[in-house]
């Protein structure tokens, strides 16, 4: 049951969380809650690991969702609602930030030029990433959840000839597929003439009169024909995954605006560059000393876990490293200025945008992406 903004308390679902003891069943039995806010994702249904040191093989993906403590889960983390327990079948959001490391950053190892592994690719997945000193995040889980694949795909047209030397460079042996292309170059060299007599009345009616006239024009018009399209639809790649997310954050006491006040500012932190670059190779330049301030540090990168319980939630699809690219907060969310008797806003419309760091590929599906 996810949970429900405005509401005291949760009912009971089978367990609470309390800091003493941490996860509890209805009986008062601990349940060891795991090292991790997000604890380590697997996709083996079977098989659950409660070392957050541990790493998930998925065929050749390694896959870690997130670094965070286990004092997330016993109040060491921002939470709304900030005083609701976390039950074992409660749904909620997790949020861990994470400093951003460069995807070509020499690290000192060694690799082959032009061949990049996936696990070198899915290097977000693996424990490269240091986490940042911004407390980790726990909301509830919003209303609408939803991600999407595009695929691009673009018709490219192919002259005969370049089609011809296409299909015959599509050969298996190396040799004969340049000893085709060669023939078909040639066998196409008859069709240049008049092709190129097509291209100097076009050129030339275009110089004379400024019109803009293709050789299919002047095909069309003198013999009723155009050339041949050879119109083929080509994969040209990915786009990045984008979501976004939406909070209505209503307080209902002065400590959960406070909480609810750091957390719109940790997010806000989140996503806005450091006015300190923190690269150390830049100080020393022959520029000077103070060559280092013309840059800024890259912001933060943020880890976005769907949790039910002290678990990874695989019944929604999951999200690799996620850049935050927009915050948006609503002061007024329901229309008109209201304030406490002490000036802090009575509710919040908190709505986060991110984009994923990396592609989605085929194996990464089985992981639970």
């Amino acid at each position: 049951m996810p949970y429900q903004p405005g509401q005291d308390a949760l009912p009971p679902l089978g367990g609470t969380l309390s800091p003493q003891v941490g996860f509890t069943d209805t009986s008062g039995k601990p349940v060891v809650a795991p090292s991790s806010a997000a604890a380590n994702y697997t996709a083996n249904s079977n098989q659950q690991s409660t070392n957050a040191q541990e790493k998930t093989n998925v065929g050749t993906l390694k896959v870690k969702a997130s670094k965070a403590t286990a004092s997330n889960l016993a109040g060491g983390a921002l939470r709304y609602p900030h005083d609701s327990p976390i039950h074992v079948d409660a749904d909620y959001v997790a949020f861990d930030f994470y400093e951003y490391i460069p995807p070509f950053k020499n690290d000192g190892s060694t690799a082959e030029i032009g061949v990049i592994s996936l696990d070198k690719y899915n290097a977000s997945a693996d424990s490269q990433y240091s986490k940042t000193t911004l407390q980790s995040i726990l909301l509830y889980m919003p209303e609408d959840i939803s991600t999407g694949f595009k695929a691009n795909w673009v018709g490219k047209n192919f002259s005969n000839v370049g089609a011809g030397a296409l299909r015959s460079a599509g050969g298996t042996d190396m040799v004969a597929k340049l000893k085709n292309f060669g023939e078909t170059i040639n066998e196409g060299a008859d069709r240049f003439t008049t092709i190129a007599g097509a291209q100097i009345i076009s050129a030339a009616i275009g110089k004379i009169t400024g019109e803009s006239v293709s050789l299919d024009d002047v095909f069309s018009s003198t013999r009723g024909v155009i050339l041949n399209p050879n119109t083929e639809l080509l994969f040209t790649g990915l786009d990045l995954r984008n979501f976004s997310l939406n909070f209505k954050l209503v307080p209902r006491s002065p400590s959960e605006a406070t909480q609810v006040e750091d957390i719109i500012k940790t997010f806000k932190r989140a996503m806005l560059p450091y006015a300190n670059s923190g690269a150390d190779d830049l100080k020393e330049s022959p520029f000077g000393t103070d060559f280092q301030a013309s840059f800024i540090k890259v912001p933060d990168l943020v880890q976005v876990t769907f949790m039910r319980g002290a678990q990874v939630n695989k019944n929604v699809p999951q999200f690799k490293m996620c850049a935050l690219t927009g915050v948006d907060v609503n002061y007024t969310p329901d229309g008109a200025y209201a304030t406490t008797e002490d000036g802090r806003m009575v509710a919040y419309q908190l709505t986060l945008n991110f984009q994923e760091t990396k592609l989605i590929l085929r194996e990464d599906i089985d992981a639970g992406y």
